[in-house]
């Protein structure tokens, strides 16, 4: 019954927003929104994450679930979260630049990962504070909830989150990245709770949006300099060593159970 209801959760996360931007594309092909404001178009997507976090709340509230545990908040572990999101992102470095480690910089200099924007505001907003709820609220604190507490329920979460990420049109080994980095959550998650989960998601993505969009350039150059050379992969060597550390010290084992990460009926 658990895994018919995690199936459930996953199609209706997946269909909500294929259904919802099916529809949006449909009306706007038939003019049905030309009356709208380009405003509007911004911020669909704000409007998508937040209403289907308003509909996970509920749910959660109407189960008598705490969706937050604040009594053992630890402001230690918001410097963890953030250092274990800094070095997750020189740990996926290669991942994300295979193409340039194995073929050399010739495209590199001459195009950008992501295209700036004017709507920056709401990229931000999206990439670095919803999306991140979001996604820690049904793959962390919803699909674990249902699963029974052990490292198999870990990797069968960050499956699925790796999965959404394949419906993103991510290549493959950042899709591999993802489902590393899902682990990595869930194993916080059941330490900490939802709220240090969604704190590392956040800090990892404010790395990304910081440089993808806003020191896009300043990346490149860093890159090219390193030039994937023996300094590269000492500081990716040290960032292993220093994330397993942290990681082993302060969030393994997982058998103690947090409240915030309760199962739910």
């Amino acid at each position: 019954m658990k895994y018919f209801k995690i199936t459930v959760l996953f199609l209706f996360y997946i269909l909500f927003f294929y259904i919802s931007k099916g529809l949006l594309i449909n009306s706007l092909e038939s003019g049905y929104l030309d009356s709208l404001p380009d405003f509007f178009f911004k911020i669909i997507d704000l409007i998508l994450y937040a209403v289907l976090s308003t509909i996970f709340i509920i749910h959660l509230i109407n189960k008598q679930i705490k969706v937050f545990n604040f009594q053992k908040f630890r402001f230690n572990y918001i410097f963890l979260a953030l250092v274990l999101a800094l070095l997750f992102r020189f740990m996926e470095d290669p991942f994300i630049n295979a193409d340039y480690i194995t073929n050399g910089f010739t495209k590199f200099g001459n195009e950008k990962f992501y295209q700036m924007s004017n709507d920056l505001v709401f990229k931000l907003i999206l990439i670095c504070f919803i999306g991140p709820f979001l996604e820690e609220l049904v793959f962390r604190k919803m699909i674990l909830g249902y699963l029974d507490r052990n490292f198999t329920s870990i990797v069968l979460s960050s499956f699925l989150f790796a999965l959404i990420h394949v419906f993103n049109g991510f290549e493959i080994l950042k899709v591999f990245s993802s489902f590393f980095f899902g682990i990595i959550l869930g194993i916080v998650y059941y330490k900490g709770g939802l709220i240090y989960s969604i704190l590392i998601h956040v800090f990892y993505n404010l790395l990304f949006f910081v440089s993808n969009y806003l020191c896009n350039e300043l990346y490149e150059q860093i890159l090219l300099k390193l030039d994937f050379g023996l300094f590269y992969w000492i500081i990716l060597i040290l960032s292993a060593i220093f994330f397993s550390i942290i990681l082993f010290k302060y969030f393994l084992p997982i058998t103690k159970l947090n409240e915030s990460s309760i199962i739910i009926n």
